[in-house]
């Protein structure tokens, strides 16, 4: 993972998405999932709350670009810990509402 100051990830990424939709100091359900009853946390960076999927190709391309893990993360309730981060960028959805399409066969 490249190194990336926390002012400078926290900039990059609200000049992508806008500085209310970056958080770096991320609030505990961020960084952890249903395991938490097990005492399973992680941490993060940041977490982001993109609206569109356009902003979330932004992020992700900006994480690849420089060597910063991403966790995506939905309802965080799963059970397995794989929204639990361990360091780099929480991409969480909730914020996006509208299913553009539904192709299932595809996943085949």
């Amino acid at each position: 993972m490249a190194v990336v100051s926390t002012r400078a990830l926290s900039r990059d990424l609200a000049s992508l998405v806008g500085a209310d939709a970056v958080l770096v100091d991320p609030p505990v359900h961020y960084l952890e999932d249903a395991t938490s009853s097990r005492g399973i946390r992680g941490w993060a960076d940041a977490v982001v709350l993109p609206a569109t999927s356009e902003e979330v190709a932004r992020v992700v391309g900006w994480c690849y670009e420089h060597e910063v893990p991403v966790v995506p993360r939905g309802g965080g309730t799963g059970y397995a810990g794989g929204a639990v981060p361990a360091g780099g960028v929480v991409l969480a959805l909730e914020r996006m509402h509208a299913v553009r399409s539904f192709e299932p066969l595809l996943w085949r």
